[in-house]
């Protein structure tokens, strides 16, 4: 009977202490700071993209394509745009290097603006010039159809596409440093009125080329004109 009540008093003891030490241990657990959450680049471009479609009148495919066409003042071929995307992930790809020399957490907008003026001189505070466009011509980057253009998403598809690419089979953006929010909005910026400028210059290089459309070639040629204006 005596050793009953001993082992009873071990077992009280013991209960009582887990008791003193459990709201303690919830208290601790609940208000622990959690870790900070990385800055995910496609999840805000899909975030971007999403918000803009409920919106925006001019967004489907087809009205997007009609007015490429029209800010080229004239047609494009298909193979046309998968050149103009391979074109642009190849440009990202060469801004992102530069922008990412010695920055060590996130590429801020500061510096992707630094970057884009290196590469682009001249091109103005508010990207309205560019030195391969013809002079008679830099008012289109200046007129309604930055708006209406502003209206689609298809800036933010070619930031898109191109963070996409760098998805690993985890689902993880393997780009390090990142972009960061402020940067994507700068970028998107940039390319509404880079994307005008270029695609017109690509109906100029058509042209000089005796078609009536643009076509593949055309398209290359108006990129690699871009880079070399300013290389």
């Amino acid at each position: 009977m005596q050793r009953f009540l001993q082992i009873a008093a071990v077992m009280a003891v013991a209960i009582f202490a887990v008791i003193q030490i459990m709201p303690n241990s919830a208290v601790t657990e609940s208000t622990a700071p959690s870790p900070a959450k990385k800055f995910d680049m496609l999840v805000y471009l899909d975030e971007k993209i999403a918000a803009q479609e409920c919106v925006k009148d001019v967004r489907c495919w087809s009205s997007v394509s009609k007015l490429q066409m029209f800010a080229a003042g004239a047609p494009i071929e298909h193979d046309a745009l998968a050149v103009r995307i391979e074109s642009y992930n190849d440009l990202l790809d060469s801004i992102w290097g530069e922008a990412a020399e010695q920055t060590a957490d996130e590429i801020s907008a500061q510096r992707l603006v630094q970057v884009l003026k290196g590469t682009f001189p001249g091109s103005g505070d508010e990207w309205d010039k560019f030195a391969f466009l013809k002079s008679d011509e830099q008012e289109l980057v200046m007129n309604d159809l930055v708006t209406d253009y502003s209206d689609t998403i298809e800036s933010w598809r070619i930031i898109q596409s191109w963070v996409a690419r760098k998805v690993d089979r985890n689902g993880t953006v393997n780009i390090s440093p990142p972009f960061n929010q402020s940067a994507l909005d700068e970028f998107q910026k940039f390319l509404i009125k880079f994307d005008i400028a270029l695609l017109r210059h690509a109906k100029d290089v058509a042209e000089q080329n005796r078609k009536s459309v643009v076509d593949a070639e055309s398209m290359r040629l108006a990129f690699a004109a871009a880079d070399s204006a300013v290389n």
